[in-house]
């Protein structure tokens, strides 16, 4: 079969015209996957884990729409007369207050977490200001893998909304690994891993963030079929495949 023969199968003997061909699809942005995911600031859900060392002790869901802080000893927040202008000392009064089990609690560091970790959400994302007087490193989150030392009395942003949303654009084009949902807190030490708990850290809390853990299921897996968007090139092979099938003897 020579070429002319070979495209006398289509339609005006010639290739189809790219016009002709059905616009491919674009790539999903952050508002269709956040409207396909469901994602309701105001329902979004917290996961904490508190760790001393490799041991779990505490496990909790904080449904609170203000926040939550995570302290040792007395809840200050909860004395008469507590009000907005001691928030710069030890947060709003409206946060869920969650205490570290004293039960096996390592006593070397446990009265520098009085004044706490204070985690706050707006819109989906979470922001963390360290009040206590530990040393409190951050990883996970729109942080990645970095270590980040939480600077005492600054808010600083750990899970970002939008960044996640591209990140799960990203990882169902396969482009990307799956983003991550899961934030870790190591209290007075620098640990060795960044994405994990790590044994040798007195305390380590994890966070994590409900609702963007559910998305990655209703998204799909990683070990889903993943194919590109048919392109106009495979439109075309398509045709080709078609027309050798029709010519071929016995056909």
């Amino acid at each position: 079969m020579n070429t002319d023969d070979f495209l006398d199968g289509f339609p005006g003997g010639g290739f189809p015209g790219m016009h002709n061909l059905d616009p491919v699809p674009a790539p999903l942005n952050s508002n269709e996957i956040s409207d396909m995911i469901g994602m309701d600031p105001q329902a979004m859900q917290v996961g904490v884990k508190i760790f001393y060392h490799e041991k779990q002790v505490l496990e909790t869901v904080v449904g609170n729409h203000f926040g939550c802080r995570m302290y040792s000893g007395v809840d200050v927040t909860r004395a008469p007369g507590y009000n907005d202008s001691f928030a710069p000392v030890y947060g709003p009064a409206e946060v869920e207050q969650i205490r570290f089990p004293e039960e096996g609690s390592p006593t070397t560091i446990m009265d520098k977490l009085n004044r706490g970790l204070l985690l706050q959400w707006q819109q989906n994302s979470i922001q963390v200001t360290r009040f206590c007087q530990a040393h409190v490193f951050a990883s996970g989150g729109c942080l990645g893998s970095n270590l980040v030392q939480l600077v005492r009395g600054q808010p600083t942003k750990v899970f970002d909304f939008n960044f996640f949303l591209s990140g799960l654009a990203e990882y169902k084009l396969a482009k990307a690994p799956v983003p991550l949902y899961e934030v870790f807190f190591s209290f007075g030490q620098q640990p060795a891993t960044a994405t994990t708990v790590d044994p040798g850290v007195l305390i380590t809390v994890s966070v994590t963030h409900m609702n963007a853990k559910a998305s990655i299921s209703k998204m799909g897996s990683a070990s889903d079929v993943i194919m590109s968007i048919e392109d106009e090139c495979d439109v075309l092979a398509k045709h080709l495949q078609h027309v050798v099938r029709i010519q071929q003897p016995g056909n």
